[in-house]
């Protein structure tokens, strides 16, 4: 089997411009991605793919003509998706909800622990993923965050990967993560929690007149800033939010007059 480069895409880049850019050139060619990894192959290789690969891969075909081009796949064989509204209610397509999974690849449980299986799954067995996204008419996932990445801001719901992607390709931004912040009358703000470029400084004022330009809803705007040189990650990699949720909280401490 004739074998294509294998390619490293960053998963907050994984987005429609960098996706048509693997398209033209790799033609005929599909995404793997399991969640950490995303890698172009031969079309030739994708029934080899489907049989083989682990459960809760997505193949995805990366064909502009396709029209699914930006999005996150389709489900497995076996395996079903729905998106839900905060009351469980199926949403229309294309409207951002909760996503639930069922199917024949799903987990019995937790070991030992009935009470996180039975939160973890609705009366009639759909597992709750703790992502959001939108299904498309023809079955297609985009994922739009974490559930608990949404930041409630006066009782809306701001989620906050739109926010975290615009910001990715600001050029003084070498890594940044959008956290909650308490706020006693709104709940919840935005904070920004940026590892400047190597010799920048940035500034809020910088980032909110970046996001003015990139016409972004101004209720998505982050009203705090925090620099860090790092972020606190998993072992694989994942951002370690309640990490830096908890930096943010100290610093506001830090920086609170006393009465």
């Amino acid at each position: 089997m004739q074998c294509a480069q294998s390619i490293r895409v960053r998963r907050s880049l994984t987005q429609i411009d960098p996706l048509r850019w693997l398209a033209r050139a790799h033609p005929g060619s599909v995404l793997l991605q399991d969640g950490s990894k995303d890698e172009v192959v031969p079309r030739a290789a994708l029934v080899a793919l489907q049989k083989a690969a682990p459960r809760g891969s997505v193949v995805l075909g990366i064909d502009e003509e396709t029209g699914i081009v930006g999005s996150d796949g389709s489900p497995l064989a076996g395996m079903e998706l729905r998106i839900v509204d905060d009351d469980g209610t199926p949403v229309p397509p294309g409207v951002e909800g909760d996503l639930l999974a069922r199917g024949a690849a799903q987990f019995v449980g937790y070991f030992r622990r009935p009470q996180f299986t039975a939160e973890a799954h609705t009366a009639d067995s759909w597992f709750r993923t703790g992502d959001r996204g939108t299904l498309d008419r023809d079955g297609y996932l985009a994922i739009t965050g974490r559930s608990k990445d949404l930041i409630i801001r006066g009782g809306e719901n701001i989620p906050v990967v739109e926010v975290e992607n615009l910001l990715y390709t600001h050029p003084k931004v070498a890594g940044v993560a959008i956290v909650a912040t308490p706020d006693p009358r709104l709940g919840e703000r935005a904070c920004a929690v940026v590892i400047p470029r190597e010799g920048q400084t940035i500034t809020l004022g910088e980032i909110v007149s970046f996001l003015e330009r990139h016409h972004l809803a101004r209720q998505k705007f982050p009203e705090r800033l925090e620099v860090v040189s790092e972020f606190p990650t998993t072992p694989s990699g994942k951002i370690q939010k309640y990490k830096l949720r908890d930096l943010v909280a100290e610093r506001a401490r830090r920086t609170e007059k006393p009465t």
